[in-house]
């Protein structure tokens, strides 16, 4: 009998043992969820918008450049290299397109600023050199752009469409004119593959 009522002491006492354990540590994490601050996420992902502006008078587009828009209007937070191609094509009222493309200096003018930081590529765009902070803007691409007289066709306007796009500046080496393979050169393929640009 005395060999039963030890072993049921023994037990007795475990349990109780586990039991003070449950409830210290319960006890312990109710402290600790009480006593700890909340913790706030300072992470704010990349985001690059950017705009054209132009000057739009009559029938001549001037002053063309592209705009990193600031955070303050929802936009950028982060420096951007941007690239942009330029569309032109003859275009109607309803917004069909002419199959006959204008030809430059023989239907319509215009003088890009080269110099400027604009680099015409290989691909057909022109590439931005410097980075353009939020708020920024790119030098002018386009001084003017107009069409010649006597050389539109009956019904229909000249239209030129700037097609811009960006990439985060950051993390990509600094992009330089006429070299053959830099890793920004990469990000530019990336993004377009993956249809990211703007």
């Amino acid at each position: 009998m005395k060999k039963i009522n030890n072993k049921r002491k023994t037990e007795l006492l475990i349990l109780s043992f586990c039991l003070i354990l449950i409830f210290s540590a319960g006890a312990v994490i109710a402290y600790m969820l009480d006593r700890t601050s909340t913790v706030q996420n300072a992470f704010e992902p990349g985001k690059i918008v950017i705009s054209v502006d132009e000057t739009f008078v009559g029938n001549v587009k001037s002053d063309v450049k592209i705009t990193s828009v600031p955070t303050a209007s929802n936009g950028s937070n982060i420096d951007c290299y941007i690239r942009a191609a330029v569309v032109v094509n003859w275009m109607d009222g309803n917004g069909n397109v002419l199959g006959q493309k204008p030809v430059a200096g023989t239907d319509y003018s215009i003088s890009f600023t080269t110099g400027s930081g604009w680099t015409l590529g290989d691909d057909g765009y022109w590439y931005y050199s410097e980075r353009v902070a939020p708020g920024a803007s790119t030098a002018i691409l386009i001084s003017e752009c107009k069409p010649v007289d006597g050389k539109t066709p009956e019904g229909y306007y000249l239209n030129v469409h700037i097609l811009a796009q960006a990439i985060q500046a950051d993390g990509t080496i600094e992009y330089q004119a006429g070299s053959s393979s830099t890793a920004i050169d990469d990000a530019w393929n990336n993004a377009a593959a993956a249809g990211s640009g703007n």
